[in-house]
């Protein structure tokens, strides 16, 4: 299977922004104009989060902004946040979404994501991820990291394939926007224990982070956000360098 490369844009009250473990979040542009450029860039995915708070912005997310970036969007489109209601979801698939990120209503109520993949089956449900090391494991986070689960990863991992998931998106948020790479031995015990695709999203600050994760894991895919907001890189040069490196890629330039 080809590893694939995902930028990640945060949306919040009309911005793309960025932070640092969930806070202290910055503008880093407008979602249309960013979904024009990494179609330019040849990114293999998109993955668009919406994270703002209030109810106006997540309906505006909803009902206008998804349905503008699909438009615009010419690679496979991941959008979800804020999903509380199977109304939603195929709102955003309607919108021209492939596939929907679910995140805290799996986290409260695993019944709803069994019950949305008979309904929209689980090619098109990638199941949100967040975690934090706490005391002595890494446990199941979710609003944003605001709210705690008594699931630990490796019980959650297996809980959500068994479940109807399509695919899985890890978030590390004690590594989100800090740039010091993944923990590999982590990502190998973790990607082990399902036979679904996984995306791993935090700390990644360079393209070896990127290699790393891809030789040494089975993790299937590497989402960024710091990485390709700051400063020149791009999707572009993070696939020539795992090319150079001897890693097979598509689109390598």
């Amino acid at each position: 299977m080809i590893k694939r490369i995902i930028p990640l844009l945060l949306y919040k009250d009309g911005r793309l922004v960025k932070g640092i473990k969930y806070d202290n979040f910055i503008n880093v542009g407008e979602p249309e104009s960013a979904i024009k450029i990494y179609n330019n860039q040849l990114a293999d995915e998109l993955m668009l989060i919406n994270i703002s708070e209030n109810k106006k912005e997540t309906d505006i997310f909803f009902n206008k902004v998804v349905k503008n970036c699909a438009i615009n969007c010419f690679v496979p489109l991941t959008t979800g946040g804020k999903i509380s209601t199977l109304e939603q979801i195929e709102k955003l698939l309607m919108s021209g979404s492939d596939k929907v990120l679910i995140t805290s209503k799996v986290a409260e109520d695993i019944k709803f994501l069994n019950l949305a993949s008979k309904i929209f089956g689980s090619q098109c449900l990638v199941v949100g991820v967040e975690y934090k090391y706490i005391k002595d494991n890494h446990y199941i986070t979710f609003e944003n990291s605001k709210k705690k689960t008594n699931f630990v990863v490796d019980e959650y991992l297996k809980k959500i394939e068994d479940n109807g998931a399509g695919e899985i998106a890890l978030f590390d948020v004690d590594n989100d926007g800090t740039k010091k790479g993944p923990s590999i031995k982590n990502l190998q015990r973790w990607s082990n224990i399902v036979n679904l695709p996984i995306i791993y999203s935090g700390g990644i600050g360079n393209f070896k982070h990127i290699l790393d994760i891809f030789k040494e894991t089975k993790i299937n895919a590497v989402g960024c956000g710091s990485l390709f907001n700051f400063g020149d890189n791009t999707p572009i040069r993070a696939r020539s360098y795992l090319k150079n490196n001897s890693f097979p890629v598509r689109n390598a330039r």
